[in-house]
């Protein structure tokens, strides 16, 4: 019987240590911009997997051992923020992360790439100057995807035909349309100078 009460004391003893060496840790997480509550933002303690998310007021509430000296909270399209323990009620604010969504630059507009329907290909001026071709237009051939350069002649400077992904269409003409500073060039290929910068 007193191997039994020992042994009831001595656990009762263990978890009262077990106890001791953790604490409570809660706050609140808002919105620097509008000071609103942000729900669901992700709280935990630095070097644990302990973990918990803020509820509809934007308050959390984590039992984090005593060595843990600091809490990360993480929120999409916000700054994660790192932040040291401190007693009572903390208050953490979250900045924007101003995140730029990736754009495309056409020579008629700037799109969402989510939002783009349509196939860009990207081609450094690098590639171009390593090519022979006095044509720049001929240059390209080989290096964008889908683009084809047909000459019709071989008398040099000429231009040949021009497509780009095919060379037929339902409804209009599959000839490329041509844009210096993002202006419209109505003429073919061979009336545009080489010259230009932006083309």
């Amino acid at each position: 019987m007193k191997k039994l009460f020992l042994l009831l004391t001595a656990l009762v003893v263990a978890v009262g240590t077990l106890a001791a060496q953790n604490r409570t840790v809660s706050g609140t997480v808002i919105s620097a911009a509008d000071g609103e509550p942000l729900i669901g933002a992700t709280v935990m303690g630095v070097g644990t997997k302990i973990g918990t998310a803020t509820d509809i007021d934007g308050k959390f509430t984590l039992s984090l051992p005593e060595s843990v000296t600091k809490i990360q909270v993480s929120y999409i399209s916000m700054k994660t923020v790192e932040v040291a323990i401190t007693p009572g009620q903390m208050m953490i604010s979250m900045e924007n992360a101003n995140t730029l969504d990736e754009v495309v630059v056409t020579g008629y507009g700037v799109q969402r790439k989510a939002a783009f329907t349509g196939a860009a290909s990207v081609l450094d001026g690098e590639v171009i100057d390593k090519k022979s071709d006095v044509n720049f237009v001929k240059a390209l051939e080989g290096s964008v995807t889908g683009f084809q350069y047909n000459n019709s002649t071989s008398s040099p400077g000429t231009f040949g035909s021009v497509y780009v992904r095919g060379c037929g269409s339902l409804s209009s003409n599959s000839q490329p349309l041509y844009l210096i500073d993002g202006v419209p060039v109505n003429s073919d290929a061979d009336g545009i100078s080489s010259g230009s910068n932006n083309f």
